[in-house]
């Protein structure tokens, strides 16, 4: 589906109020055929306000870069005085395309782990706006850092949104590919998401209570569907009944993405094809029953598809991975003429362009490294480098079907302890790498010990 790096990242997220609720309930189940998008992937930041969950689709990153000294640097410190500051340095360094433009205001590198404060700010004052500062910021959809060529699993965490210069501040963290240093670290984008604005329970036009009892069908190989998703009971057949295309649609008048093309019963259960249009990638529209509450009812199956030039299913595949038709099947309800076919939907308008900065390395810092051996029946960890930023803890995976889990880790500092929570997760082969953020920075020099699983580790 559409939204899968969405949903991906709302899986990592606890929705905050009740229309949050209900749209992730919307992606979830909408969604629910997708696997996890980037399994080894840095949990994202998460936001408390949300209006719909595309909202989340922000920002994306790419080419020229320009070389400014701002005194963003300064005006970071004071306006924020960011905890991370005295482990940082000064960057300053600005991308500017489509009058929008993107900042490196101060980055830090340490061991395999990089932290940055990035700002963004309209030059021309109208092209962005409230849409993609605080309110809606929780979710990067094209976001990507690069250490060289290799993508940067990373967090992204909304900072700050100054009203009176319209600049919006975020805090990167990114992990290096494979314990591998940085050298150099790239932020890029070409793409900007701008003036979501979304629908919930708007009317199909559908009347169910005018349905007929059975409608024309036609009968499709279970090899023609692209993808699709199933309820967990239920047995696949060789073929599916799905409806004759009409030569009519129902039209949403605020929603050109999609359409309703055919709606009818089938075996007792309401059939719902749709057309999408799958080059507008950033925006999402789910079609649900209800009765007038919250207690929505999603389809219990979904299949993909297309038409070839002759009206029929096609069996050629598509070069994109999303099907223009959809055959949406909902489970046997016997007071459907009672309920409503609605969607909750969002749009969104797309700012093109190139942002870039590459920062180079200079920090020169030894992590403080310490070989172990703990030993549990499914890990064995074997050594951990701890640096201002975290914590980075390896060993041996003994038990591949193991949980992802990894334990608490305490660091004892002579004033004090800092408790630290695994943010990521890796497991190559028989091996693991998990990453510890902290919240504050680490003095390594303060380190007395380190507790992992009752074990004092001494330093």
């Amino acid at each position: 589906m559409q939204n899968k790096q969405i949903i991906d990242s709302w899986n990592k997220i606890k929705p905050d109020s009740a229309a949050d609720t209900r749209m992730y309930n919307a992606i979830l189940n909408y969604n629910r055929f997708e696997q996890t998008y980037n399994a080894q992937g840095f949990k994202r930041g998460r936001r408390n306000r949300a209006v719909l969950i595309s909202v989340a689709a922000m920002l994306v990153l790419s080419a020229l870069t320009v070389f400014a000294m701002t005194n963003s640097f300064s005006l970071l410190i004071e306006r924020l005085n960011p905890p991370f500051q005295t482990v940082l340095e000064p960057i300053e360094m600005v991308s500017v395309d489509q009058g929008i433009k993107m900042e490196v205001v101060a980055a830090g590198f340490y061991d395999n782990m990089a932290m940055a404060y990035i700002t963004w700010q309209d030059l021309e004052g109208d092209q962005i706006n409230e849409s993609i500062n605080f309110e809606n910021s929780y979710l990067f959809k094209y976001f990507y850092v690069y250490n060289g060529d290799d993508f940067c699993p990373m967090n992204v965490d909304f900072v700050d949104f100054d009203e009176a210069t319209g600049v919006i501040t975020y805090l990167v963290t990114a992990l290096a590919v494979d314990a591998v240093e940085y050298d150099s670290i790239t932020f890029s984008t070409s793409k900007i998401i701008n003036n979501i604005r979304g629908w919930e329970d708007y009317p199909t036009g559908v009347d169910l209570k005018a349905l007929k009892s059975a409608a024309e069908t036609i009968g499709v190989p279970l090899h023609f569907f692209r993808g699709g998703s199933f309820a967990s009971s239920m047995q696949l057949p060789d073929s599916v009944l799905i409806l004759k295309r009409n030569e009519y649609a129902f039209s949403m008048p605020d929603n050109p993405t999609s359409r309703i093309v055919s709606v009818g019963i089938i075996d007792q259960k309401l059939h719902v094809q749709i057309w999408r249009d799958i080059a507008d990638e950033d925006s999402f529209t789910a079609y649900y029953l209800s009765d007038g509450t919250d207690a929505w009812i999603w389809p219990e199956a979904q299949y993909l598809f297309n038409y070839d030039e002759q009206g029929r299913v096609s069996e050629e595949e598509q070069t994109s991975r999303y099907s223009e038709y959809e055959e949406l099947i909902f489970p046997e309800l016997p007071n459907l003429s009672d309920l409503q076919l609605l969607t909750i939907f969002n749009l969104a308008d797309v700012i093109f362009g190139e942002w870039s900065v590459t920062v180079e390395n200079h920090q020169a810092f030894e992590p403080l490294k310490k070989d172990i051996h703990i030993e549990t029946g499914d890990f064995t960890y074997e050594s951990i480098s701890i640096n201002p930023f975290g914590l980075t803890m390896n060993g041996t995976r003994h038990n591949r079907q193991a949980g992802l889990d990894m334990p608490e880790i305490i660091v004892h500092l002579d004033d004090g302890d800092v408790i630290l929570e695994c943010e990521n997760a890796k497991y190559p082969e028989d091996t693991f790498e998990a990453i510890y953020k902290s919240e504050k920075p680490i003095d390594v020099s303060k380190i007395k010990s380190v507790t992992i699983m009752d074990n004092l580790i001494s330093f």
